[in-house]
Protein backbone atom coordinates (compact mmCIF):
# COMPACT_ATOMS: atom_id res chain seq x y z
CA UNK A 1 0.00 0.00 0.00
CA UNK A 2 1.30 3.43 -0.92
CA UNK A 3 1.66 5.94 1.90
CA UNK A 4 -0.55 9.01 1.59
CA UNK A 5 1.09 12.41 1.19
CA UNK A 6 0.43 13.45 4.77
CA UNK A 7 -1.90 12.07 7.41
CA UNK A 8 -2.96 14.86 9.69
CA UNK A 9 -4.86 15.16 12.91
CA UNK A 10 -6.34 18.62 13.16
CA UNK A 11 -6.23 20.85 16.21
CA UNK A 12 -8.95 20.45 18.84
CA UNK A 13 -10.80 23.58 17.69
CA UNK A 14 -13.54 23.15 15.12
CA UNK A 15 -12.68 23.71 11.50
CA UNK A 16 -15.07 24.33 8.66
CA UNK A 17 -15.06 22.01 5.66
CA UNK A 18 -17.10 22.33 2.50
CA UNK A 19 -17.65 19.36 0.23
CA UNK A 20 -16.07 20.14 -3.14
CA UNK A 21 -16.81 18.53 -6.45
CA UNK A 22 -14.29 18.21 -9.27
CA UNK A 23 -15.40 17.51 -12.80
CA UNK A 24 -13.10 17.50 -15.77
CA UNK A 25 -10.84 15.60 -18.10
CA UNK A 26 -7.55 13.77 -17.66
CA UNK A 27 -5.26 13.53 -20.70
CA UNK A 28 -2.54 10.87 -20.69
CA UNK A 29 -0.59 8.53 -22.99
CA UNK A 30 -1.98 4.98 -23.04
CA UNK A 31 0.09 1.78 -23.38
CA UNK A 32 0.00 2.13 -27.18
CA UNK A 33 1.52 5.61 -26.91
CA UNK A 34 -1.63 7.47 -27.94
CA UNK A 35 -2.86 10.51 -26.06
CA UNK A 36 -6.32 9.74 -24.72
CA UNK A 37 -8.85 11.64 -22.66
CA UNK A 38 -11.07 10.34 -19.91
CA UNK A 39 -13.33 11.90 -17.31
CA UNK A 40 -11.79 12.97 -14.01
CA UNK A 41 -13.98 13.69 -10.99
CA UNK A 42 -14.18 13.86 -7.22
CA UNK A 43 -14.98 10.15 -7.28
CA UNK A 44 -11.61 9.42 -8.94
CA UNK A 45 -9.78 11.38 -6.22
CA UNK A 46 -11.68 9.61 -3.43
CA UNK A 47 -11.22 6.15 -5.00
CA UNK A 48 -7.45 6.66 -5.32
CA UNK A 49 -7.10 7.79 -1.69
CA UNK A 50 -9.35 4.96 -0.45
CA UNK A 51 -7.28 2.40 -2.36
CA UNK A 52 -4.02 3.82 -0.95
CA UNK A 53 -5.17 3.74 2.68
CA UNK A 54 -7.33 0.61 2.49
CA UNK A 55 -10.76 2.01 3.32
CA UNK A 56 -14.14 1.99 1.63
CA UNK A 57 -14.51 5.01 -0.70
CA UNK A 58 -17.98 5.65 0.73
CA UNK A 59 -16.27 6.52 4.05
CA UNK A 60 -14.48 9.53 2.50
CA UNK A 61 -15.32 13.05 1.31
CA UNK A 62 -13.37 15.53 -0.84
CA UNK A 63 -13.47 18.92 0.92
CA UNK A 64 -12.22 22.48 0.67
CA UNK A 65 -10.76 23.94 3.89
CA UNK A 66 -10.99 27.74 3.46
CA UNK A 67 -8.86 28.57 6.50
CA UNK A 68 -6.02 26.48 5.03
CA UNK A 69 -6.61 27.27 1.34
CA UNK A 70 -6.44 23.56 0.54
CA UNK A 71 -8.35 20.57 -0.70
CA UNK A 72 -8.23 17.35 1.28
CA UNK A 73 -9.95 14.01 1.64
CA UNK A 74 -11.50 13.46 5.07
CA UNK A 75 -13.09 10.52 6.86
CA UNK A 76 -16.88 11.07 7.06
CA UNK A 77 -17.10 9.74 10.61
CA UNK A 78 -13.97 11.61 11.78
CA UNK A 79 -13.30 14.83 9.84
CA UNK A 80 -10.21 15.47 11.96
CA UNK A 81 -8.46 12.70 9.99
CA UNK A 82 -7.47 14.16 6.65
CA UNK A 83 -5.31 13.34 3.67
CA UNK A 84 -3.81 16.25 1.73
CA UNK A 85 -4.72 16.50 -1.93
CA UNK A 86 -3.92 19.97 -3.35
CA UNK A 87 -2.94 23.28 -1.77
CA UNK A 88 -3.56 26.83 -2.85
CA UNK A 89 -0.71 28.91 -1.44
CA UNK A 90 -0.95 31.37 1.38
CA UNK A 91 -1.80 34.76 -0.11
CA UNK A 92 1.50 35.99 -1.52
CA UNK A 93 1.94 38.27 -4.51
CA UNK A 94 4.03 35.66 -6.32
CA UNK A 95 1.59 32.74 -5.99
CA UNK A 96 -1.92 34.18 -5.62
CA UNK A 97 -3.78 37.25 -6.77
CA UNK A 98 -7.04 38.16 -5.03
CA UNK A 99 -9.39 40.99 -5.89
CA UNK A 100 -12.01 41.39 -3.12
CA UNK A 101 -15.00 43.61 -2.50
CA UNK A 102 -14.86 46.19 0.32
CA UNK A 103 -16.74 43.92 2.76
CA UNK A 104 -14.35 41.03 2.12
CA UNK A 105 -17.25 38.72 1.31
CA UNK A 106 -16.44 38.07 -2.36
CA UNK A 107 -13.06 37.39 -3.93
CA UNK A 108 -11.95 36.72 -7.47
CA UNK A 109 -8.83 34.55 -7.22
CA UNK A 110 -6.12 33.38 -9.56
CA UNK A 111 -3.67 31.09 -7.77
CA UNK A 112 -1.07 28.45 -8.37
CA UNK A 113 -1.82 24.92 -7.16
CA UNK A 114 0.75 22.88 -5.23
CA UNK A 115 0.83 19.33 -3.92
CA UNK A 116 2.82 17.73 -1.09
CA UNK A 117 5.27 16.15 -3.52
CA UNK A 118 6.32 19.51 -4.99
CA UNK A 119 6.16 21.66 -1.83
CA UNK A 120 4.27 24.90 -1.22
CA UNK A 121 4.97 28.44 -2.33
CA UNK A 122 6.35 29.29 1.13
CA UNK A 123 8.82 26.40 0.96
CA UNK A 124 10.08 27.31 -2.52
CA UNK A 125 7.99 24.55 -4.06
CA UNK A 126 7.06 24.19 -7.70
CA UNK A 127 3.43 24.75 -8.73
CA UNK A 128 1.71 21.95 -10.64
CA UNK A 129 -1.09 24.11 -12.04
CA UNK A 130 -3.50 26.93 -11.32
CA UNK A 131 -7.09 27.88 -10.58
CA UNK A 132 -9.29 30.80 -11.52
CA UNK A 133 -12.24 31.09 -9.16
CA UNK A 134 -14.83 33.16 -7.34
CA UNK A 135 -15.08 32.74 -3.58
CA UNK A 136 -17.92 34.13 -1.46
CA UNK A 137 -18.07 33.68 2.29
CA UNK A 138 -20.68 34.46 4.92
CA UNK A 139 -19.79 34.60 8.64
CA UNK A 140 -21.75 34.96 11.86
CA UNK A 141 -21.97 38.41 13.49
CA UNK A 142 -18.73 38.14 15.49
CA UNK A 143 -16.87 36.57 12.55
CA UNK A 144 -16.04 33.39 14.47
CA UNK A 145 -18.11 30.83 12.55
CA UNK A 146 -18.23 30.54 8.80
CA UNK A 147 -21.86 29.99 7.85
CA UNK A 148 -21.46 29.44 4.12
CA UNK A 149 -18.87 29.17 1.40
CA UNK A 150 -19.28 29.38 -2.34
CA UNK A 151 -16.05 28.60 -4.15
CA UNK A 152 -16.27 27.72 -7.82
CA UNK A 153 -14.11 28.02 -10.87
CA UNK A 154 -11.73 26.27 -13.22
CA UNK A 155 -8.62 24.20 -12.58
CA UNK A 156 -5.71 22.95 -14.63
CA UNK A 157 -2.73 20.99 -13.37
CA UNK A 158 -0.37 18.19 -14.36
CA UNK A 159 1.48 15.29 -12.79
CA UNK A 160 4.35 13.38 -14.46
CA UNK A 161 5.39 11.18 -11.51
CA UNK A 162 3.97 7.64 -11.81
CA UNK A 163 4.59 6.89 -8.12
CA UNK A 164 2.58 9.86 -6.80
CA UNK A 165 0.11 8.43 -4.23
CA UNK A 166 -2.59 11.05 -4.80
CA UNK A 167 -2.43 12.00 -8.48
CA UNK A 168 -2.36 9.78 -11.54
CA UNK A 169 -0.09 10.78 -14.42
CA UNK A 170 -1.64 13.25 -16.81
CA UNK A 171 -2.76 16.75 -17.60
CA UNK A 172 -6.05 17.72 -15.94
CA UNK A 173 -8.57 20.44 -16.71
CA UNK A 174 -12.06 21.09 -15.46
CA UNK A 175 -14.32 22.88 -13.03
CA UNK A 176 -14.97 22.74 -9.30
CA UNK A 177 -17.60 23.98 -6.86
CA UNK A 178 -18.18 23.75 -3.13
CA UNK A 179 -21.38 22.47 -1.57
CA UNK A 180 -22.50 21.28 1.83
CA UNK A 181 -20.83 22.62 5.01
CA UNK A 182 -19.32 20.12 7.45
CA UNK A 183 -18.00 21.03 10.89
CA UNK A 184 -14.99 19.13 12.13
CA UNK A 185 -12.81 19.01 15.20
Amino acid sequence: MLAMAVLQTLAAEAEEFFVISWSGTQYYANDAGRVVAKGYSSRDVINRVANNIGVNPSDLLLVYRPLRFDIAVIMKNDPTTSFDYLQIPDPTPSAMTDISNAAGTQTIRHAFIFDERHGTSGSGGTPIGSIFATESQRWNEDHTVQISESFHGKFQFANTHPTDPTLPVGVFTGTFATGKRITGG
